[in-house]
């Protein structure tokens, strides 16, 4: 609905189901928000997707493609991966900017499908 909002604003002209467009806006902003209430301060479980939000800049983390030449000339060295992905923020959230953790080993996870809380101490 973000998009085809944006998509009218850009044209410039009011197609004639507008209201239409509102309506369905308004409520898939509701349902986000709603959504944002009940998961809000709650543990993340491993698989949960999630959204990583700056408050600061008022933007979305989010990654985009990128190519492996491009990853290469960078760095300059002998990178070898077959995916690769910029990260940075965007102003929308959409596809791109859902996140979420998966298992690599039992031992990460805690009975309840939450993700182990790990302390760590870093020696100088």
């Amino acid at each position: 609905m973000q998009d085809k909002i944006l998509g009218i604003i850009e044209e410039g002209t009011i197609p004639a189901n507008i209201e239409i467009e509102y309506e369905n806006f308004i409520s898939e902003m509701d349902s986000n928000s709603t959504n944002y209430d009940q998961h809000y301060g709650k543990s993340v479980k491993f698989e949960d997707s999630f959204q990583l939000y700056q408050d600061s800049s008022k933007r979305f983390l989010s990654f985009d493609n990128c190519k492996v030449e491009e990853i290469s000339r960078m760095f300059n060295n002998q990178y070898s991966d077959s995916q690769c992905y910029f990260l940075g923020f965007t102003e929308y959230p959409a596809d791109n900017t859902h996140f979420s953790f998966e298992t690599v080993a039992s031992y990460q996870q805690e009975e309840d499908g939450c993700i182990k809380k790990h302390h760590y101490v870093y020696l100088t």
